[in-house]
This record gives C-alpha cells, structure tokens and sequence, in this order.
C-alpha cells in the first residue's frame, strides 16, 4: 500500500509516517509533502493508494488538491487534522476517513482497515474489467505497470519472465535491461495469463514466456531465458514443462 502524506508541519509528518512503520509495515511512505502544490505534483506522479492529508495549510486548504488534480482521484483520501469543525466538508470530497491530532494509533488502525477494504474492493472492480476485456477477445493483449510514478503499457508478448515478491511481481520485459515492479501477486497474474500458451508456472515465485527460452536444466532445476535472465524449475514439474515445450 504506497502512501503520501501531506502536512505542513515536518513533525507531524515524522509522526505518522514513524506510528506507520510501526504498526503498518505494509503501508510504505513514498513522499512526504509540505504544501499543495507539491502534493498535487507528487500524486500525478507516483499514483499512490492513500493520500494522508492535512487540512489547513499554507497556499490553501485541503481540500482543494482533489480541484486541482488533472487526474482522476483513483486513491483514499484520509484528513489528519487538530480541528474536528471540518468532518461534514471532508466526507463532502469522499474521504475515507477524519484522523484528529494527535493521532490515536487505535483509530489510525481503523483508518488503515478501511482503506485495505477498499482497495480490495477496487481489485475485484480490476478483476471484472479483466473478464471484460477477456471476454471481448481471445486473450489479454495489454497490462498495465506502474513504475516509478510512470504508467507502462505492456504488450504480453513481449514479457520474457515473472518473478513473485510477496504481494508485488518483478517483470522482465524484452529490451529492458531493469525489471518493472507491479502490485499484483503471482496468482493474480497467472489468471491474467491463462490461456496464454506461451506462458508457463514454473515454480511458486516464478512464470516464464515459454517462446523467450534459451534451455533449461533439470539437473539444476533452471531454466535460462532471453536477456540473460535465470528463472527456476520446481523439480514437480519438470515432466509438465518438458511437455509443455516440447514440439507439437
């Protein structure tokens, strides 16, 4: 869950993102901003799930970056403020939730449940575009990666490997020497790529473009790709592999 606070006061910053680290590992602060102006500029371009935002600041209030945002407001708002007189306006701008100073870690806990529901909510809405789109052809010919605040439209073929890393996925694309992160887990984009030939589960943390393949090894349960990249082969399915690569 990436997250950016925005406050103009540099201790209240420290002390969220300091309750953050440690009673939410999962929540991971990607910028820190001490005015409107940065912070619309910060959320263009890291595209972050939650915004932790302040209400009264210099230059304005708050609640005026979602006015001035030139994209779509795809992420949770939460208001952290010492006034409690604006809650009506904030659920006015569909904040997700009203954190007072200083902030209770019992109701910063409440605030954090929220937005994970909520973002598993907007993932099912992901996943029915996903059948949509399935449904309208074939097979997916697209995916989108977000990586380093940029948005990367991805055409499946040219995807070589993909590596799990907990809930995010490392995916090696034809011509890049750098691997892209996206926030999806192994499985979902497994059943992304179901149907796909080409693709083939090769180990629990592992999906490899099977028309990228330079060889493999059982010996060393590897298995070599395009751009150098070595991926693994579970020894459980080396025979499904084999089959799988093997001349039709």
């Amino acid at each position: 869950m990436n997250a950016i606070i925005v406050d103009d006061e540099a201790s209240a910053r420290e002390v969220l993102e300091a309750l953050l680290e440690m009673n939410h590992p999962e929540v991971k602060v990607i910028d820190r901003c001490a005015d409107i102006d940065t912070a619309v500029a910060s959320i263009q371009r890291n595209c972050p799930d939650v915004v932790f935002l302040d209400i009264e600041m210099p230059g304005g209030l708050g609640f005026e970056i979602v006015n001035r945002l030139e994209c779509p407001v795809e992420f949770e708002i939460v208001f952290v403020t010492a006034y409690d007189m604006y809650a009506i306006k904030a659920f006015e701008v569909a904040a997700l939730d009203y954190l007072l100073k200083p902030i209770e870690e019992e109701r910063l806990e409440q605030a954090i449940d929220k937005v994970r529901t909520r973002l598993k909510i907007n993932d099912i809405k992901e996943r029915l575009t996903t059948l949509q789109q399935t449904m309208a052809s074939p097979s997916i010919q697209r995916i989108t990666v977000y990586h380093k605040g940029e948005r990367f439209l991805i055409p499946i073929c040219d995807i070589i490997a993909i590596q799990a890393q907990g809930a995010y996925c490392n995916i090696f694309i034809q011509g890049e020497m750098e691997e892209l992160v996206i926030s999806k887990n192994l499985k979902q984009l497994e059943l992304i790529l179901e149907g796909n030939e080409a693709f083939f589960r090769s180990h629990r943390s592992w999906i490899v473009n099977t028309k990228r393949l330079i060889s493999y090894s059982k010996l060393n349960g590897t298995i070599t790709l395009e751009n150098e990249i070595k991926a693994k082969l579970s020894e459980y399915k080396v025979d499904a592999f084999e089959k799988h690569v093997s001349p039709r």
